[in-house]
């Protein structure tokens, strides 16, 4: 009786040549590429922020222009916001020689910090000239209402050098 899990040696027929036969030849195998480096791509925060920074304050600085209550609304959060898009957008620059990242953001922002501080002060200026020139305006106004109420009891309609009827107080 013979073994099925080991079936005897068979012996080449004399039909069979004894030399194995060449198979036909395969087509070439080539390697897989190799697989991209992921890694942490290099980043600067600082430069992202000064940026972002520097286009609120421009905006802030632009809304200034609005005149008597521009500066006094938006004048300080726009100031508040040139700051810092100054101050990192200088640390932005740092980083950026450091790792070669960021600098055109950082520079922007920068960029934008010190024109959102120019555009403001000149906002501030311009701001309180126009409060000044306003300013004489009213109290020329009320001196000439007073001196026209003078000795008048009051809702009494007078009317003032320029044409103007007056109600007094």
């Amino acid at each position: 009786m013979t073994d099925p899990l080991n079936p005897p040696p068979v012996e080449p027929t004399p039909e069979a040549p004894a030399t194995p036969v060449a198979e036909p030849a395969a087509a070439p195998t080539y390697a897989a590429p190799a697989a991209p480096a992921y890694g942490v791509p290099a980043t600067n925060g600082m430069a992202t922020a000064a940026l972002v920074l520097g286009i609120v304050a421009l905006v802030l600085a632009l809304l200034t222009f609005i005149p008597i209550a521009g500066p006094f609304f938006f004048g300080w959060a726009g100031f508040i916001c040139a700051v810092l898009a100054i101050v990192l957008g200088i640390v932005g620059l740092n980083r950026a020689k450091k790792n070669g990242v960021g600098r055109s953001k950082a520079l922007l922002g920068l960029i934008f910090g010190i024109a959102s501080v120019v555009l403001g002060v000149i906002a501030l200026i311009v701001s309180i000239a126009i409060t000044a020139s306003l300013g004489g305006a009213i109290v020329d106004y009320a001196q000439q209402v007073q001196a026209a109420c003078a000795g008048e009891p009051s809702g009494t309609a007078v009317v003032l050098s320029d044409g103007t009827s007056v109600t007094c107080p």
